[in-house]
């Protein structure tokens, strides 16, 4: 749901975010979303992104298929001597993934995924000097000739990364607490978290590699008490995660809180949520490509 993902994530991105769900999510996995999300924090700058998220390929009873786009966009401003510089960041993530899921009985019933991800990075980057994104200064002078640069892509070009990772991930629905869908759950991830490419810097060629740290992750989930105002909605889930092992030091940056409702039959679904000190906006609407037995 943009800032959570541990134990509430009931549909195709389970093989994503906790594989473990995969059983849990049952026909629910049977739709293709599109999701769009805008993120802003305390300083000047935004982020937008739209996400595919395409219907898995189920093979006999445990084992999935996925294939998923992601898109992002980051605009950052800066003040230097009285003029604003704009940096603006352009990257596309795709990701092949193969899934396995299934249940055992201990104390209840327990639910383990693991999912092997290849990932291929689209980002583009300065050709001129390497750095990350594109960066120009925001005045009437040289606005409309950077723009112009910007879209026929004189100014910079795109490095291709790519990389095998994978993820293993459990969940348990608490049972004692009927009605309020509690669940918990555990996410091991980036266990690899090497991502390979080269940039092409002024005739010459430079390997890079994007390191993602080792990440374990804890999740709560559960719907808020109290009866659903319609039928067409359903009662909004509060998630938690929290960054056991992560890069990030402060328990603020660790914690991801996050609120998720769906509507129209659940059709559409909205989000808001906190994630790594960023405010994160979403919304969601599913198309229905298989009718449910």
């Amino acid at each position: 749901m943009g800032a959570t993902s541990v134990t509430n994530t009931y549909n195709s991105t389970a093989i994503i975010h906790n594989p473990a769900l995969l059983t849990i999510s049952g026909d629910k996995l049977k739709t293709f979303d599109l999701t769009a999300s805008v993120s802003s924090t305390i300083s000047e700058n935004s982020m937008s992104k739209i996400s595919f998220y395409n219907p898995l390929i189920q093979f006999g009873t445990n084992i999935y298929f996925g294939y998923f786009i992601d898109i992002y966009s980051l605009i950052d401003s800066v003040e230097i001597n009285s003029q604003k510089l704009i940096n603006f960041q352009y990257n596309r993530h795709r990701l092949y993934t193969l899934g396995f899921s299934d249940q055992f009985n201990f104390a209840g019933l327990n639910y383990i995924g693991i999912s092997l991800q290849y990932k291929l990075i689209d980002s583009i980057y300065d050709k001129y000097t390497g750095n990350n994104g594109v960066s120009f200064y925001l005045n009437e002078n040289n606005i409309a000739l950077n723009l112009s640069s910007l879209y026929y892509g004189v100014s910079y070009k795109t490095i291709r990364y790519d990389g095998i990772d994978f993820v293993i991930g459990y969940a348990k629905p608490i049972s004692f607490l009927p009605g309020h869908d509690v669940t918990v759950g555990a996410v091991l991830s980036n266990v690899l978290g090497q991502y390979k490419g080269k940039k092409s810097i002024l005739s010459e060629y430079v390997n890079q590699t994007i390191h993602e740290s080792l990440n374990i992750k804890l999740g709560l989930s559960f719907k808020l008490p109290g009866k659903k105002i319609s039928k067409n909605q359903s009662k909004p889930m509060i998630s938690i995660d929290y960054d056991m092992i992560s890069e990030f030091d402060s328990i603020l940056q660790k914690l991801h809180l996050g609120l998720k409702q769906n509507l129209f039959h659940n059709k559409f679904s909205y989000s808001v949520g906190y994630v790594h000190q960023n405010i994160v906006f979403g919304a969601k609407y599913k198309f229905l490509f298989f009718k449910k037995k």
